[in-house]
């Protein structure tokens, strides 16, 4: 509270004398009788002065020089333009004294610190509260440690990866010989069962182990092993930004952490074996878990997750995850289902006709086109069993599921409707719901409203009811070509074509 606020409160309470109020905020007695004759001639009251901000307060009372300005403020938006241009602050502030009348112009040092205060305004930092369970960052480290396996002269270099539980800060690290599918995979499974529970969605970065593509504007690829990874411990796939760290924040930090541990932990010592490796790891992890945090009341990231976030992890599954062994081939059947060892498993009936490849496990059979999946089903054992995927059907066979992207269609022709609810109908998280719908809302704001259009009735016409497929069009511009169905009615001839006529006078001749 403002020093002379609380002096005011005093004096409205009429408790304490003038000088006795002077004294407790170490004040002169002279401001004190002034400010109680303002209060008396102006009669404010305790409402008034809790309504006013602290310069409103100081300009009433006019107690201080900085109650009155003393020089013209420029438009601040306006001079911050002129910097970006490329002009010095000195340039910038020569402009603002030729343009200010004299007595009214503020010194450089305040121009320059006023300008200040403006551009932190521009860039403000959101602090993100991370829910507890949400989400299981992981990444590789830069730092690739030495070891050798087996002999000592055969000498390896290792991945070390790290997950971390952004809400807790905890902890895992392995050590894994290459980045590859396989490797990464297994490094994953691990992370969930030291945490001993699964996220919401996992966080990793783009590596193509894990993301296959990762366009701007869209949703990105996830490679199929992976999917069905995170499809086997029920978590959504949201990839960091490509070249933004701070989607990882969590994990970046752990990396920093335990990379610059180990290193300095074998420094001007003998190269170690894999399994000394491995221990000196561990122990690391455990030191960095069990350490105190600043700032989270006494809490070790060990005991906050034990406190905060171990009830709130999912549990695991009764089997541990697999990579697929089983491979063939199938065809899509008009009912938009394909067979594999008897039983039957649906695909978005936009594939009908298609040959689509199946990989199957265990527990699951996945199924793709061109390399990229477009269904993932529990294995069925019982012969003629079916599986259906109620996305999978067309429009007139699902029922309407979110209203939220339908509403915003609802501007637009039918057709963007029609795409629409085929969009609302997919089971996805609320965060690749959130970044999907942002991405469809662009595309008209790209490439305006009529040539979206256009490109959504292309995609119907087609029965083609996606979204990338309309991305695919308008960046082709087809949007206004036919979609490759041929032109119904009777066919003309051309005049030089020879027809019955001309060949029955030929019979008739002879």
């Amino acid at each position: 509270m403002h020093p002379y606020r609380a002096m005011l409160y005093q004096v409205l309470e009429g408790r304490l004398s003038a000088n006795a109020i002077a004294a407790q905020r170490n004040m002169s007695h002279h401001t004190v009788r002034r400010a109680m004759t303002i209060i008396e001639q102006k009669s404010i009251d305790r409402r008034l002065i809790e309504s006013w901000d602290d310069q409103k307060m100081m300009t009433e009372f006019g107690s201080t020089r900085s109650a009155h300005l003393t020089f013209d403020e420029p438009d601040w938006d306006a001079e911050v333009a002129y910097l970006r241009q490329g002009f010095s602050r000195i340039e910038a502030h020569n402009r603002y004294v030729e343009n200010t009348e004299p007595g009214r112009v503020m010194k450089y040092r305040t121009y320059c610190k006023r300008i200040k205060e403006h551009l932190a305004t521009l860039d403000p930092v959101m602090s993100l509260d991370h829910p507890p369970a949400y989400a299981m960052q992981t990444d590789f480290a830069g730092y690739e440690p030495k070891a050798w396996d087996g002999e000592p002269t055969n000498i390896v270099k290792f991945q070390l990866f790290v997950a971390t539980l952004p809400f807790s800060r905890l902890i895992h690290a392995s050590i894994t010989r290459s980045q590859k599918v396989r490797e990464h995979i297994l490094a994953n499974v691990a992370a969930v069962e030291y945490f001993g529970g699964t996220t919401i969605v996992i966080t990793p970065d783009n590596l193509k182990s894990a993301i296959i593509s990762r366009p701007r504007f869209g949703p990105a690829r996830v490679q199929l092993d992976y999917q069905a990874f995170a499809d086997h411990y029920g978590m959504g796939v949201v990839p960091a930004r490509v070249r933004k760290a701070q989607d990882k924040s969590a994990v970046e930090n752990s990396v920093k952490l335990i990379q610059r541990s180990l290193r300095l932990r074998f420094i001007n010592r003998p190269l170690p074996s894999l399994p000394e490796l491995k221990q000196a790891l561990g122990e690391i992890v455990e030191n960095w878990n069990s350490r105190i945090l600043r700032r989270a009341n006494g809490h070790s990231r060990r005991s906050l997750f034990e406190a905060e976030e171990e009830s709130h992890l999912r549990p695991l599954p009764e089997d541990r995850f697999q990579p697929a062994e089983i491979r063939g081939e199938a065809l899509v059947g008009r009912d938009y289902h394909v067979s594999w060892k008897g039983a039957y498993y649906s695909v978005p009936h936009q594939y009908i006709g298609k040959k689509v490849s199946l990989r199957a496990s265990d527990k699951t059979v996945e199924i793709s086109l061109n390399g990229r999946e477009v269904a993932v089903h529990p294995r069925q054992y019982q012969t003629g069993k079916r599986h259906t995927d109620p996305q999978h059907r067309p429009i007139a066979h699902a029922a309407r599921a979110e209203q939220d992207l339908e509403k915003w269609a609802q501007t637009y022709d039918v057709a963007v409707r029609q795409l629409a609810a085929v969009e609302m109908s997919k089971d996805v998280t609320s965060q690749q719901r959130s970044r999907r719908t942002a991405w469809i809302k662009d595309l008209p704001r790209i490439h305006s409203r009529r040539r979206f259009e256009l490109a959504c009735i292309r995609a119907v016409s087609s029965n083609d009811l996606r979204f990338e497929h309309v991305q695919n069009v308008l960046e082709r511009g087809i949007e206004a070509s036919p979609s490759g169905s041929r032109a119904s009615g009777k066919f003309s001839p051309d005049k030089n074509v020879r027809g019955n006529d001309y060949y029955g006078k030929q019979g008739d001749a002879a």
